[in-house]
């Protein structure tokens, strides 16, 4: 059943790798964002609000992401059995990488569903009970990304005589057991991918539109902030997992049009779901206040407002106005603009 379609040998041979040394330093750069922005998010993610309204966890799961980019991209020891054997099945056949691609979902989807239940059901106080819907959530990202884990563990096979791993579209397995799998591949796509998505999108659509209702300059700078969410948490990681999902999908259940074109577009269309990787914390720091805030406060006390230096008296001003004021006026310093003004 494992030779319908062309074999792919991991790691591939050095004229079938790319640009390697660009590829590792690419993922290099996300591995050292990703850490920074952790490490941004630690002293606010204290509080199981925090940990629920962060991006920490999906910072950690980018981070091993971006490290697996790196192990791909760079030459893999695969001479030690026990551990040839370990990379060939987790890493060569993408099982790592889809858990931790299931995993992130789930995280952005708790993210909305908290939203979800504070803008929309406020009686409920959700924030007092915030720890019952995080041991949900503990319970459900390990469970979806096993899910989505043991299915590609079947894709490959290790040659101890040639010392060679070897990957294929479809599984190594009696008959009986690969229709198992392939219903498993069909759930977890469902389970791990399609539902959460499109259930974020219906709540942060209803999010966007009772907040819209409400008006005034604070649900303003919240509906900016709800928005960003909505782009960068789920829309953007939806597109750019889609296309590498599908090809996937169709590699089992397709026929065998695709041939020997399958592993080139594979490769190309795995590309910007491990990019995004690299591209997010980029992005967060851009566009989501619980990071750019930060970084304009140490941009305030080095002297700068966003690339012009002010001078000291302004600085002093600034520097007493927020001691004075609440973690909630604090917000109104940034403009609707969402650029940083002292005036």
């Amino acid at each position: 059943m494992g030779t319908r379609m062309e074999v792919e040998f991991f790691p591939p041979a050095p004229g079938e790798n790319g640009y390697p040394a660009a590829k590792a330093a690419f993922y290099t750069v996300g591995v050292v964002l990703n850490l920074l922005v952790a490490l941004m998010q630690l002293r606010r993610s204290r509080s199981t609000e925090g940990i629920l309204t962060s991006t920490l966890i999906i910072n950690i799961l980018d981070f091993f992401v971006c490290l697996l980019a790196i192990w791909e991209a760079g030459a893999v020891d695969m001479n030690i059995y026990f551990i040839a054997f370990a990379i060939c099945y987790t890493i060569g056949s993408r099982a790592i990488l889809w858990s931790l691609m299931a995993m992130k979902v789930y995280m952005h989807f708790f993210t909305c569903l908290y939203c979800f239940i504070k803008f929309l059901f406020p009686f409920m106080r959700i924030e007092r009970h915030s720890m019952g819907l995080v041991t949900t959530m503990i319970l459900t990202l390990p469970g979806s990304g096993i899910l989505a884990f043991i299915p590609h563990l079947f894709k490959a096979t290790y040659d101890l005589g040639a010392r060679q791993c070897m990957i294929t579209p479809d599984f190594h397995a009696s008959p009986d057991t690969i229709i198992l799998l392939r219903m498993q591949v069909l759930f977890g796509l469902l389970y791990c991918y399609f539902l959460p998505s499109f259930f974020s999108m219906y709540m942060y659509q209803k999010i966007l539109r009772a907040i819209q209702e409400r008006g005034g300059r604070k649900s303003n700078l919240a509906l900016k902030e709800i928005r960003n969410n909505y782009i960068l948490d789920v829309w953007l990681n939806f597109i750019t997992a889609l296309p590498v999902r599908l090809i996937t999908f169709y590699s089992l259940y397709g026929n065998n049009s695709l041939g020997s074109k399958r592993r080139t577009i594979v490769t190309f269309t795995v590309i910007p779901m491990q990019s995004y990787a690299v591209v997010y914390p980029v992005l967060c720091i851009l566009f989501k206040r619980r990071l750019y805030r930060p970084i304009i406060e140490v941009f305030i006390r080095l002297g700068w407002t966003l690339g012009r230096k002010s001078d000291t008296g302004r600085v002093s001003k600034a520097d007493s106005i927020r001691k004075r004021m609440s973690f909630t006026d604090r917000s109104s310093v940034l403009t609707s603009t969402g650029r940083f003004s002292l005036t």
